[in-house]
């Protein structure tokens, strides 16, 4: 068999009883109590590999009868993800997830999690959720939602993120004289600071020239005062920003923000587009909270609770290449995101579907920007959790913590699973507040609906993290099969030649060497089988 390595340091067995293992070789040895020489040569007699002055003949291995019974196949690594439950949604966010899936044709998975993602921006630094001690989980989210092309991503990030939008442009215009009026006193400050500095330079008498450095003293005190307390202009939502500029512009708009992108540019800059190397240092303390301070030349920027929310739609290729960025991977950044890996409906749309009624969009937009206006507090309010939604979480964090465990559902993503209970509990506050905005009810306790909903989405994100990880760095071989596996299915092909899937693959598999390295992959999974210059395919036998 090819797939056993014939070698001295392959190895295939391994005794659980003495603790030995080793390669085929080894294993004739130990069963024949023999030499490794003598092993070598049982084993060719065996195979019936003969030698004749140099040279090897090795017997061609049987053909499977097309008759003959099928193996258990292996799996490609394919799953098929769950759908998106809209039920767990409030009522006005579920009712424009549903219109806006319908009238753009698209999964409702990439409004459902945009939607997600433009609440969270709306609340971010506003609430927190505590679970029990100093546990504190803030509202901000970081969403990845993968759109093949042609799927009009565009068209549903455009319609999810206008409330924000016109809630940036209208706060701005409205507070934009105040803004420039406190700027031009700024500057006229700073103009009598360095007239008093020179002057105090020039003053040769030491007691004079003392008194004049105390009075330009107490004027850059009050010029720090007037930059501390500039009156906002309220930025919030951003496409491509560098995380350098990045912490700037947070420092001075109340250290929030939201990167919005229909494209995965955000990854290329985070992995060194602008500079020489990756910097994930704002992007992983922004999702806690936690304290980010930059003395560089030039350069002193603090912030003391950033909160950043990430929402993005990328094309498969983006998350396909993001495992060659190794620090993406072993910083935990890719560990922070939410993943919605939702099936393409391209080919399968209605040319004229149901036009979103006029309603569900105005109340989308007003209870986002009823969100928007919430106050934001000196500190972050925050929301407990009541006696049976707590008695529910702490049932699934039990069930969590077991499927992490080496043989659990969770093991293969478990830096990724081990931040799922955080998640969990930041989706709760962001459907109870979306939910009771507007009402005292908000402030009370989070119920048991509500973390059942959370733990609905939880239990989507997990399913999508697992194949979302297993596309990242997945071996070309293994995507070729998987692509003549889909048109196999999709085809219902029971017979075929090289040349017939290469005519239908060409644009996926370029060459035919690639359509039979794929065959050679599904023959050795049970999939397909030769049968003279033809393959049989197990759903056509």
């Amino acid at each position: 068999d090819k797939s056993l390595p014939f070698v001295p340091e392959g190895a295939v067995w391994h005794c659980h009883a003495c603790g030995e293992g080793g390669n085929t070789i080894t294993l004739v040895e130990r069963i024949q109590r023999a030499s490794y020489q003598d092993a070598r040569r049982w084993l060719a007699s065996a195979l019936g590999v003969t030698r004749d002055r140099g040279r090897i003949d090795v017997p061609a291995p049987p053909a499977p009868s097309p008759s003959a019974p099928w193996p258990e196949p292996i799996p490609l690594g394919q799953r098929t993800p769950p759908p998106f439950p809209l039920h767990a949604l409030p009522d006005w966010l579920r009712e424009w997830v549903e219109a806006e899936s319908t009238e753009t044709q698209t999964p409702p998975d990439l409004a459902g999690m945009l939607a997600l993602a433009v609440c969270s921006s709306a609340l971010q630094g506003k609430y927190r959720v505590n679970v029990r001690g100093s546990w504190l989980e803030p509202l901000n989210l970081y969403v990845v939602v993968v759109s093949a092309p042609g799927t009009r991503k565009s068209a549903v990030f455009s319609h999810a993120t206008a409330p924000v939008i016109a809630w940036e442009v209208r706060t701005r215009d409205e507070g934009r004289m105040d803004l420039l009026a406190a700027q031009e006193d700024l500057k006229r400050l700073e103009s009598q600071i360095e007239r008093k500095r020179r002057a105090a330079h020039q003053e040769e008498d030491d007691e004079k020239a003392d008194q004049a450095t105390r009075v330009v003293a107490g004027m850059v005190a009050h010029a720090e005062s007037l930059k501390a307390n500039m009156p906002p202009d309220p930025r919030l939502v951003f496409a491509d920003v560098t995380p350098e500029r990045l912490v700037g512009v947070m420092q001075a708009h109340g250290e929030r923000a939201a990167i919005f992108s229909a494209e995965g540019g955000l990854f290329e800059i985070l992995a060194g587009r602008y500079s020489t190397r990756p910097n994930l240092d704002l992007v992983l303390q922004a999702h806690s909270g936690d304290r980010v301070s930059v003395e560089r030349m030039g350069r002193s920027e603090t912030l003391e609770h950033p909160h950043l929310t990430i929402g993005l739609a990328v094309q498969p290729d983006v998350i396909d290449q993001l495992g060659a960025q190794r620090e993406f991977l072993g910083r935990g950044l890719l560990a922070r995101f939410l993943y919605a890996m939702p099936p393409s409906n391209v080919g399968f749309r209605e040319i004229k579907p149901d036009l979103m009624p006029r309603e569900v969009r105005d109340t989308y937009a007003d209870r986002v920007d009823s969100l928007l206006r919430l106050e934001r507090p000196d500190e972050a309010h925050t929301l407990e959790l009541a006696p049976d939604a707590e008695r529910i979480l702490d049932d699934r964090m039990d069930a969590i913590e077991a499927s992490l465990r080496p043989e659990g559902d969770l093991s293969p993503i478990t830096e990724w699973a081990s931040k799922l209970t955080g998640q969990i509990l930041r989706i709760a506050g962001i459907l109870w507040v979306a939910q009771h905005a507007g009402r005292h009810s908000y402030r009370s306790a989070i119920d048991a609906p509500t973390i059942e909903a959370a733990l609905e989405i939880g239990r989507y994100a997990a399913a999508h993290s697992m194949i979302a990880h297993a596309v990242v760095g997945v071996d070309p071989t293994l995507k070729g099969a998987q692509a003549l596996l889909r048109w196999i299915k999709a085809k219902m092909v029971a017979r075929f030649t090289v040349r017939r899937a290469h005519r239908d693959l060409h644009r996926k598999l370029n060459r035919a060497a690639d359509v039979r390295d794929a065959l050679a992959t599904l023959e050795e999974r049970g999939y397909v089988r030769r049968d003279g210059n033809e393959w049989i395919t197990r759903e056509g036998s």
